[in-house]
């Protein structure tokens, strides 16, 4: 009897538990459709699912996760648990930059194709890339225009090129070429440039020509542009400026309040309504 006692409890729970895990797999397997539509929602748009699939399948991702493991594992201590401790207060995140943050985000914006009143008190900073799906998203749904629109010169916007070449190859280029619009006619062929190629089904050499003679700018000054590669310390200056706001996939949107300074940053293709929930609030803190 007490052989049979000693073996009820443990066993007959993992059994109850081992159960409970067939009868969710079989679930998902005869469901297919419900399982998937919660996975769905839990990417914000039923269409982002495929995306997502892919950046958490990619190279880069993996890499991420696994740094970030490494990284936890060699922060703990395991002899003395007060060693766990901080040995100095952790600043917050994207909230009070320091002298040398300021001096980078006044930089940005004395020095950028400012997109809009440049004496807006709120600034975003738009670091994207026109092969990123999730960015042609928040290009086409007029995202930033909305918000700009929605605030009546409270508002403006800088964008800065931030390509995940591990991802999308061709983005380097696609950003370097922008920079060449931006040089040839400033902020006007700058944002041009950026609004048609976000409509291209496939980014090219040939397309971004192309778009180059739709959009009027000097064929042979754009393609003397493209070729010199005159841009790319420029672009991969921006990618790491955006890794200093905590950007690591596209888009990365980091709103500025210029009064104080403050600044937090808004991951991915959120709708209009997030970024007015984080505006309102550096507005009213005023």
């Amino acid at each position: 009897m007490k052989a049979f006692k000693k073996f009820e409890l443990p066993h007959i729970r993992l059994v109850v538990l081992l159960l409970i895990n067939i009868l969710l797999t079989l679930f998902v397997i005869v469901r297919k459709d419900p399982a998937r539509s919660l996975e769905e929602m839990k990417a914000w748009w039923p269409e982002n699912f495929s995306m997502v699939q892919e950046l958490y399948s990619s190279d880069t991702y993996k890499k991420q996760q696994k740094d970030s493991i490494s990284q936890f594992l060699g922060s703990i201590k395991w002899n003395n648990p007060e060693q766990n401790k901080p040995e100095v207060d952790e600043p917050t995140p994207n909230q009070w930059p320091d002298q040398a943050m300021i001096d980078k985000l006044n930089t940005i914006k004395k020095d950028w194709y400012i997109h809009w009143d440049e004496n807006a008190q709120i600034t975003i900073l738009e670091y994207s890339e026109v092969v990123c799906p999730f960015c042609k998203r928040q290009s086409q749904q007029w995202t930033i225009d909305q918000i700009i629109e929605k605030y009546q010169g409270k508002v403006n916007s800088i964008f800065r090129q931030f390509p995940l070449v591990n991802l999308h190859p061709t983005a380097p280029m696609a950003s370097e070429w922008a920079e060449c619009a931006g040089e040839l006619w400033w902020s006007e062929k700058y944002y041009e440039y950026l609004t048609k190629a976000f409509s291209l089904a496939d980014v090219n050499t040939d397309t971004i020509k192309q778009l180059a003679k739709d959009i009027w700018l000097k064929t042979a000054k754009f393609n003397e542009c493209l070729d010199s590669g005159k841009f790319k310390a420029k672009v991969d200056a921006q990618l790491q400026e955006g890794q200093g706001f905590g950007v690591s996939w596209t888009p990365g949107n980091v709103i500025v309040n210029s009064i104080n300074w403050q600044y937090v940053l808004v991951a991915w293709a959120y709708p209009v309504e997030k970024f007015v929930e984080e505006i309102d609030k550096m507005l009213a803190a005023q």
